[in-house]
């Protein structure tokens, strides 16, 4: 689970959950 998210993180070019969960926020809005 932990290298699945890992692989979701550099997809979205993150490096913490804060940062993947405030960008898949932003890009919903958008």
């Amino acid at each position: 689970v932990r290298s699945h998210i890992k692989k979701i993180y550099e997809k979205l070019h993150v490096h913490s959950q804060t940062e993947a969960v405030s960008k898949a926020i932003n890009e919903r809005l958008i």
